[in-house]
Parts: C-alpha cells; sequence; structure tokens
C-alpha cells in the first residue's frame, strides 16, 4: 500500500519493542492525533504459544499507542530453533524477515495512509448469570458474589438446560467489570479443599465479571456471517464497488470449521486474502473499542485492510 510505513519487532517479553528512534514519537502522536487519514496506525502480532505473558504485551502497546491490533498465538511444534537441540521447537516458529525466532512474539506497526477494521467472532456463547469476582489470587477465583467460587459455578452449571450443558463449558472473562467485554478461557480445575476455581490465565483481577460460556459453533457461524454483512454495509461505495481495495488477513482457531474464510471471499470475491490457523487468537470484543485487543479462544479475528480515505 503506498506511502504506508513497515516497523516490524521482536519481543522477548512484556516490555514495549525496541524500534528506530523516532518511531515510537510518531506513532505516539498519530494514535492520539484527531481523525487523520494520512497518520493512522495499525498492528499485528504473533506470539509463540508459551509467551504467557501476552495479555500483558498487548495491553501496553494498546496502552501507549491505541490502534486496531489483531493476530494470534502460533501452534507447538512447528519447526524452527530447538534452544535445547534438533530441529523441532516446542515453542514454535517465528518468522520475521528472513529470521527465525523461537521465543517471545513478532509484531509489525503500519503507519500512514491505512485503515484497519477489526472484526473478532467469538465461538463461545454466553449463558446463565453473572458474577463478581471478590477474592482472587493469580488465575484462582476463590469468591464469587462474597460466596466460595466453587458453590456459585456449579450453581450456574445447575440453571443452565440440557442441551446448553452438553456442550464445553467455558469461563467468560471480563476484566474490564462492566459486563460487556467477555473472553472466553479454559477452566483448569476445581479445587474441593478452598472451593476455588483455577481459569487458564495468569491473573483474575477482584472486580472481574465472570459468566459460563459454551462453546456453540452454530451460534458462532450466524454471528460472524452477521457481522460480515454488517462491515460490508458500512464500507464506503467506493470499497464495496471495487473490493479489490480491500485486503483481509484472519487468525482462526484450530478447532473452528473455518468457514468464515469462504463467507468472507463469498461477499467480497475479488478482495486479497491471507489467514492461517492459530491455538489463541487477538482482536476486540464484538461490539467493543477497536483500540481494545484481547486473547480469545476458538475464535476467528479478522484484519480488514484498506486506503484510508
Amino acid at each position: 500500500m503506498p506511502a504506508v510505513e513497515l516497523m516490524p519487532f521482536h519481543v522477548k517479553g512484556p516490555s514495549l519493542p525496541e524500534l528506530i528512534p523516532g518511531q515510537w514519537d510518531s506513532l505516539i502522536q498519530s494514535s492520539h492525533a484527531a481523525s487523520s487519514s494520512a497518520n493512522n496506525v495499525a498492528a499485528v502480532l504473533l506470539s509463540e504459544p508459551h509467551f504467557v505473558q501476552v495479555d500483558e504485551l498487548i495491553s501496553r502497546i494498546q496502552g501507549v499507542v491505541p490502534c486496531p491490533l489483531v493476530g494470534g498465538v502460533a501452534q507447538p511444534n512447528a519447526w524452527g530453533e530447538n534452544p535445547w537441540g534438533g530441529q523441532r521447537s516446542l515453542r514454535g516458529a517465528l518468522f520475521l524477515g528472513n529470521r527465525t525466532y523461537h521465543e517471545g512474539a513478532v509484531g509489525c506497526f503500519m503507519h500512514g495512509p491505512i485503515q484497519m477494521d477489526a472484526l473478532c467472532d467469538q465461538g463461545c456463547r454466553p449463558v446463565g448469570q453473572a458474577a463478581t469476582v471478590t477474592s482472587s489470587h493469580g488465575g484462582t477465583i476463590l469468591k464469587l458474589d462474597h460466596q466460595t467460587a466453587l458453590l456459585v459455578v456449579r450453581q450456574m452449571f445447575q440453571s443452565l438446560s440440557d442441551r446448553d450443558r452438553d456442550m464445553q463449558i467455558q469461563i467468560g472473562l471480563d476484566t474490564l467489570g462492566d459486563g460487556r467485554n467477555f473472553v472466553a478461557r479454559n477452566i483448569s480445575s476445581f479445587n474441593p479443599s478452598d472451593q476455588s476455581v483455577q481459569v487458564a490465565v495468569a491473573d483474575v483481577p477482584e472486580g472481574s465479571v465472570v459468566q459460563l460460556h459454551v462453546r456453540d459453533p452454530h451460534w458462532a457461524r450466524h454471528n460472524i456471517l452477521k457481522q460480515i454483512q454488517r462491515y460490508i454495509s458500512q464500507l464506503p461505495e467506493e470499497v464495496r464497488s471495487n473490493p479489490q481495495q480491500l485486503g483481509s488477513l484472519l487468525y482462526s482457531c484450530v478447532t473452528l470449521a473455518h468457514e468464515e474464510e469462504q463467507m468472507l471471499q463469498d461477499a467480497l470475491p475479488k478482495s486479497a486474502f491471507q489467514g492461517a490457523q492459530f491455538q489463541g487468537e487477538f482482536g476486540p470484543v464484538p461490539g467493543g473499542a477497536q483500540t481494545n485487543s484481547f486473547l480469545h479462544s476458538y475464535s476467528s479475528s479478522f484484519g480488514l485492510l484498506r486506503q484510508a480515505f
């Protein structure tokens, strides 16, 4: 895309990436300025599967440079340098230019007359009542609404319909505490001794809202189709009439049916398309702020690129 500057980076931890001198100033100034089609910012991020601080990295990047960000977590066992010897890396392979990395994350800022619209379809449907975390330690929930967490989760489960109980159960976690920004997470374990619930995250802040979610492929398929149709209806007429002006990046969970790829290609048959399968996806929650991305599970994350007008 003409006049768009690419700023690639590699990080080993959650600290902000090192860029060429002056690039951070340029990104910060553009992302905080009034709307300007000439100096927009967008980002793509790819992580290896054992980089557990990727949530913190995303939060730091968007805290400094509020911009749309999409990407995903690579699958383990991809070919890559193995620091313990051999040719295969359990961490997965990350490619940046002509370099291959086995640790941390790689990414790229895009700066200039570019518009990236981020869409994310969660494959998990919220069910039952929500509750607030009133006591926690790391990724362990001790109390919900001042009651033991396991008791409350059991009551949530018992209130579900038979159909929902037969589906795979996840914990929906909203760390913002407003009950509108749920991200599905796996339940790691239940501890009968202290009646706690362990969630597959590094930290569950007190004040977070939780709600059970179920993996529902039919619901997810219907939801992503509505999102794509709504997005296309809001595009400028020039782009709708010339879909070749639109490029699509798709980061999709390996467990999904991947019908969203065909949906997008059917709706925009001449647009450029690139996608890959991941075991964790970065993007906003549906209906949430474009500049507030999370690590999702069982989801599809789109980055739709076009020239800014």
